[in-house]
């Protein structure tokens, strides 16, 4: 008959564990520790991931601040015309103007570390971020601007774009 026996029932009568019990305690417990290691591993890459978006999002809010700077007319600025009397859409009107109004500096003056070195434009630099906007004028009203800014960050399957839409009123 299996009867159930307490802590102290053991230490009292001098029997200690059976190999069974500590082999099934030891088993218990390595289950728990790989668990927990996977989970550190989903967090890294979770917090690898937010530190990319994160990274991107600076880099289009730097684009930005530098585009309010810009006069309305600057030529970085320059972009397809939404005629609001025929498109029927921004969507329509950006797929009937492919690559019209899209800017891109070249990666040794973007003002990015396109490699993550470190250094920001030297020369010949290469990497796997890149920055670009598009522009869009008289949209959403006439005397204004439509600009998305777009930066990515790696490559294939770990790549993490950021998107943000700015508007820039010509004021008079």
């Amino acid at each position: 008959m299996v009867t159930s026996r307490s802590i102290k029932q053991v230490f009292n009568n001098g029997n200690g564990f059976t190999i069974i019990e500590v082999l099934i305690a030891i088993g218990i417990l390595s289950i728990g520790i790989l668990g927990m290691a996977t989970m550190q591993i989903s967090s890294i890459r979770g917090n690898n991931t937010a530190g990319k978006l994160t990274s991107n999002s600076i880099w289009a809010i730097n684009r930005i601040e530098k585009i309010i700077a810009l006069d309305y007319d600057d030529a970085e600025l320059t972009g397809s015309v939404y005629d609001h009397d025929t498109d029927t859409s921004l969507s329509a009107h950006l797929a009937a103007n492919v690559g019209v109004g899209l800017h891109q500096n070249p990666v040794s003056s973007d003002g990015l570390d396109n490699n993550s070195d470190g250094q920001i434009d030297e020369t010949g630099e290469t990497g796997a971020m890149t920055m670009q906007w598009q522009v869009v004028d008289d949209y959403p009203i006439l005397d204004s601007k439509w600009i998305q800014i777009t930066v990515s960050k790696g490559t294939g399957l770990a790549q993490k774009t950021v998107s943000i839409i700015y508007y820039k009123i010509n004021t008079i």
